[in-house]
């Protein structure tokens, strides 16, 4: 690295405790017989915060029963 090198720094929290369930709008793309969604399923409009920098992220496949996707909340991102 470079004398004076300055990353830009990212914070983010993540909540697993909460009551959001996604599925799939299309019987199709369900997975298994929980008819889970797929692993690395991303929801960034619609159900979010209209002003804050929020998503919603299924990171793995539900092994047994419904799948709880991560709610992670973008507190501050020097590399927009």
């Amino acid at each position: 690295m470079e004398i004076g090198y300055q990353p830009g720094i990212t914070f983010i929290v993540v909540q697993k405790r909460h009551h959001t369930r996604l599925f799939c709008a299309d019987r199709k793309d369900q997975m298994g017989k929980s008819g889970n969604i797929p692993a690395g399923t991303t929801v960034d409009q619609v159900i979010t915060h209209p002003t804050e920098f929020d998503f919603y992220l299924c990171s793995h496949a539900g092994i047994q029963g419904t799948s709880r996707p991560s709610h992670y909340h973008v507190l501050w991102d020097d590399n927009q």
